[in-house]
């Protein structure tokens, strides 16, 4: 793979792990209230939506987010 093609893929990568860290945060923001209700989901997914970020992604922070701490 040439350079041009290298950075592309390095771009594209870090494009992907912002937009995971970015539904993360807001995840994160919105249970430190202790509580989420039917609207904050479907804003969630709505959001992920608009960043490219599949369902089961979104599931997989909540499902995080609301497991006991060990």
């Amino acid at each position: 793979m040439n350079e041009a093609g290298e950075e592309s893929r390095a771009s594209a990568i870090k494009t992907e792990l912002l937009k995971l860290f970015a539904i993360g945060q807001i995840i994160h923001i919105t249970y430190a209230s202790g509580f989420i209700s039917d609207l904050e989901i479907a804003a969630l997914h709505e959001v992920a939506e608009l960043i490219a970020i599949d369902r089961d992604q979104v599931q997989n922070f909540l499902d995080n987010e609301l497991e006991p701490p060990d």
